[in-house]
């Protein structure tokens, strides 16, 4: 095996600290902090799947730190970083909108008779979706949760916990 034969997603996932490491460092230079949205942008690119969690989780880790430090929000960086971002992930959005073909090739029947056989019936009903999820198993998710809620109320801390479980 050699360097070809790494999947992308490994690739992505790799190199998945460093706009982060970048964003530890703006605080000492605004320079790091659009580089990190740079970064993000380009590494999009490795795997836009996975990479779409990615930009959700650094817009998490931006948005939770202006809002847990209190600090001044400054749109025209944000956006400046929004842009470079959008610029990183410019490759991606090129070859998507110039090089996928949005007509239907296909019989639709024949893929509803593969997607059925694929996909499980329940998947396509919210309800019995849901009720696959509601099992025992699920308090072990649920409970900690309720628990933060209900020690945040006697703490006074309701707000900052909303949006901590939000971010998360």
């Amino acid at each position: 095996s050699d360097l070809w034969t790494i999947m992308p997603r490994t690739f992505y996932i790799a190199f998945l600290p460093l706009p982060f490491l970048f964003l530890y460092n703006s605080q000492k230079n605004i320079k790091y902090l659009l580089l990190a949205f740079f970064t993000i942008g380009l590494i999009f690119n490795f795997h836009p799947v996975t990479g779409i969690g990615g930009v959700l989780l650094f817009f998490g880790v931006v948005i939770g730190y202006l809002f847990f430090h209190k600090e001044n929000i400054n749109f025209k960086i944000l956006f400046t970083g929004l842009v470079l971002m959008v610029l990183g992930m410019f490759p991606f959005v090129m070859t998507y909108f110039t090089k996928t073909d949005t007509s239907v090739q296909y019989d639709l029947n024949d893929y509803a008779l593969a997607f059925s056989a694929r996909i499980p019936s329940f998947f396509t009903d919210v309800y019995q979706y849901s009720l696959q999820w509601v099992k025992p198993k699920t308090l072990f998710f649920v409970l900690p949760i309720l628990g933060l809620f209900i020690l945040s109320f006697y703490n006074k801390k309701y707000k900052k916990t909303f949006w901590i479980v939000f971010i998360a």
